[in-house]
């Protein structure tokens, strides 16, 4: 049996978690069910053993339905620190509008009991999926590569449900803004997530909720003068919108303003300037957008015309500080 484990670690635990429960299967039959398994597995899997896609497969069939809907979320986080919290998020008055269209029901009804979440984990825990420290769970990388690919066709639904727990849990709008340092440990707690999600998304992948953990993670390391990140998961967001709404829009004005405030922020003052340009073009198109935000973005465009006037010519730095005034002036105004 430790042979065709391949003598690895991880498949072996995997196996003892499960064989110790069961005292009265024999290392000869697991090793046979085993067998089964590796010549059913998939050929895509190539970046790590078959083995350890076999014992997890033993394992999944005799999980409960519970903790099958827990570990399909915990394939998409980040493998350390995890917190049971994050799955208390979810409240049924919470969950609803477009940033939760993608959580579905069965994750909603299994947040509701924490007898549910606190015996999944155990459960996972017990056949040797996951670890608990003490405080947070983690589950090992190579586990999560396998559950993803055993999900088949039904990742995309669970990589977007994750997406959805992240929206439900991430600082927001109001005294929750990321940017407020009330909020900081919140974020700090979650943003390893965000980081994975990042690192798992396909890039057709698009939506509100997607839209919003980047969105608000980037403010949160704007604030924390960690542009290269937040100039990132902004443009994340701008391809996302960009791919679903219309152009002339208050979100879209939203992230290349957001996106040139980034820019301006690493001295990338030129690219910041012509970012800039494009939300007040649609500030000054769009009557329904609210005032309050064409006067941050008039302001922003008032600011990085400034910034960049340090690198042109002294006739050309006279035509922008007048365009820079004028864009101030108009923010004030409004």
């Amino acid at each position: 049996l430790a042979v065709a484990l391949d003598r690895l670690p991880l498949a072996l635990v995997i196996a003892g978690g499960w064989l110790r429960d069961r005292p009265s299967v024999s290392y000869a039959q697991y090793l046979s069910e085993l067998e089964t398994r590796l010549s059913d597995k998939p050929s895509i899997i190539t970046d790590y053993h078959a083995s350890i896609y076999g014992a997890l497969q033993i394992s999944f069939d005799t999980l409960s339905r519970e903790s099958i809907i827990l570990i399909s979320i915990l394939a998409f986080l980040a493998p350390e620190k995890i917190s049971q919290n994050l799955f208390r998020e979810i409240q049924k008055d919470e969950v609803q509008g477009e940033l939760f269209d993608n959580i579905p029901t069965e994750l909603i009804e299994f947040s509701k009991s924490n007898r549910n979440i606190e015996a999944s984990f155990r459960e996972l825990e017990r056949n040797s999926l996951i670890d608990f420290d003490g405080d947070f769970w983690s589950i090992h990388r190579t586990t999560q590569l396998a559950v993803r690919h055993m999900q088949g066709k039904s990742r995309n639904k669970w990589l977007q449900a994750t997406v959805g727990l992240l929206a439900a849990s991430y600082p927001g709008g109001g005294d929750r803004n990321p940017q407020f340092s009330k909020n900081w440990a919140a974020c700090e707690q979650l943003n390893p997530h965000i980081a994975a999600i990042y690192k798992s998304i396909e890039a057709d992948i698009c939506g509100a909720a997607i839209e919003y953990i980047f969105n608000q993670s980037a403010l949160y390391y704007w604030k924390q003068g960690e542009n290269r990140i937040a100039l990132l998961y902004s443009l994340k967001v701008l391809r996302s919108r960009k791919s679903r709404l219309n152009f002339n829009t208050r979100d879209i004005a939203e992230s290349y303003s957001n996106l040139a405030a980034f820019l301006a922020a690493c001295n990338k003052n030129y690219s910041a300037m012509r970012f800039s340009s494009v939300a007040v073009k649609i500030a000054n198109s769009n009557r329904m957008i609210p005032d309050t935000d064409k006067a941050i973005w008039h302001g922003c465009y008032g600011y990085v015309l400034n910034k960049y006037v340090d690198s042109v010519a002294p006739d050309d730095a006279k035509t922008l500080l007048e365009e820079s005034r004028n864009a101030h002036h108009t923010a004030l105004k409004l």
